[in-house]
């Protein structure tokens, strides 16, 4: 029956990205991916994608590939390695900047896994 659908669909012209579309949305198999599944994917996925972005942010400003002129968390660190705040005892210009970016990157971590536990329908009993 999913084949003759698939074919009538494609007779009709729509592109593949639509019958993708009403598959997941307009399905009624419970062997097709339904809502609640794929909100919870994209709910885990957005919330891991958060903590890489902000670590490989802070890493290029580190390295000195970021925007001299934008105050970052790896901007700070940078200027801090360059000034030689460590051989110095400046520790206040090395802790506060890398702990927020790890405190930042749990923080979107646990938030994943705690909405993970209450959206996705497999966790449930």
């Amino acid at each position: 029956m999913c084949a003759k659908r698939f074919v009538a669909v494609t007779i009709d012209a729509l592109s593949y990205l639509s019958i993708i579309f009403l598959t997941i949305f307009l399905s009624k198999n419970p062997k097709i991916v339904s809502i609640p599944l794929l909100f919870a994917f994209l709910t885990i996925f957005d919330d891991a994608s958060t903590p890489a972005a902000i670590t490989t942010e802070a890493g290029l400003s580190f390295l000195g590939l970021g925007d001299p002129t934008f105050p970052t968390w790896g901007q700070i660190l940078h200027d801090a390695h360059t000034f030689g705040a460590a051989s110095r005892g400046l520790w206040w210009w090395i802790i506060p900047p890398g702990a927020m970016v790890a405190i930042t990157g749990l923080a979107f971590v646990f938030i994943g896994n705690a909405l993970d536990a209450i959206i996705n329908p497999k966790l449930k009993r």
